[in-house]
């Protein structure tokens, strides 16, 4: 897990400044659209913001959480597994088969990139680009104003230091709408500020992030008869009963017998875990 902080440059680049006016013009489009749909009868209806919930005092309780400034552009969700090739009793036997066992799953990963300017709070990208246009460019591009974009970043950058109630840092949901795309960790943040005031207050950030998927352990219980599993002994339970279960076949109940060195089918305990081995197909 790391968090790194990356400082670019002072004050506004020549890239940042058309991006401002970019982003001026698309505001000012956005604007034009919304009142022309108005007026037209259409849906004008605004985008929903992605939302970050996260545990608060307890655990996987999300108590707590924020809105991000601007939605991401674009989200990479990533997972997979690892396969081996079957190791076969004979050692003479060849083939191409392959198998997987409950350690070689690997969890989800989510990553985007994040931008937080609030330089709108201060003074709107339309007056700079309006500046601009009539010969004040340099008065527009030299002076940014508004709030200390760290009030939002560091929302973000926390979630990946250890929490004082949980002794470690907390879980998340990204909500986006009505759609939760991911619970997890966040395991990487990387921070880049690229415009600042005169007084050094930062004011335009972007953010790479990554989350790492988190659930728990019972989610991924696997029944098939092929997969290794454990049972806790019951009042009542018989071996047949459990290898009927596990096997669906009553009659297996000397496999787990065996694999556990049980010396008579009566000898269960209440409370007590048997390791229930795989079948073979």
């Amino acid at each position: 897990m790391f968090n790194n902080l990356t400082y670019t440059g002072q004050g506004m680049s020549a890239l940042d400044a058309i991006y401002a006016g970019t982003q001026a013009a698309i505001g000012a489009a956005s604007a034009l659209a919304s009142a022309g749909g108005a007026m037209l009868g259409l849906d004008t209806t605004r985008v929903a913001r992605m939302v970050v919930r996260h545990e608060g005092s307890f655990p996987m309780i999300f108590s707590q959480g924020f809105s991000v400034l601007f939605n991401p552009s674009q989200v990479s969700l990533s997972s997979g597994c690892s396969w081996q090739p079957k190791q076969h009793a004979s050692p003479g036997r060849w083939s191409t088969e392959l198998e997987v066992s409950s350690g070689s799953y690997q969890p989800a990963t989510l990553s985007m990139e994040l931008m937080f300017d609030t330089t709108d709070e201060g003074m709107s990208l339309m007056s700079m680009l309006g500046d601009a246009v009539s010969g004040g460019m340099a008065m527009a591009f030299a002076q940014p104003s508004g709030s200390n974009v760290l009030e939002h970043t560091q929302k973000l950058a926390r979630l990946a230091q250890p929490s004082q109630d949980l002794h470690r840092p907390p879980v998340c949901q990204l909500w986006w709408g009505p759609y939760m795309l991911m619970q997890g960790v966040l395991t990487s943040c990387s921070q880049t500020f690229k415009l600042w005031k005169p007084d050094g207050t930062p004011v335009r950030a972007t953010m790479s992030c990554s989350f790492t998927e988190f659930k728990e352990d019972s989610l991924f219980e696997f029944f098939s008869p092929d997969v290794e599993k454990s049972h806790v002994v019951r009042r009542g339970d018989t071996l047949p009963q459990i290898a009927a279960t596990y096997f669906g076949d009553p009659g297996k109940w000397w496999v787990i017998a065996q694999f556990n060195g049980l010396e008579s089918a009566r000898t269960l305990e209440a409370g007590a875990t048997l390791r229930i081995p795989a079948l073979e197909r």
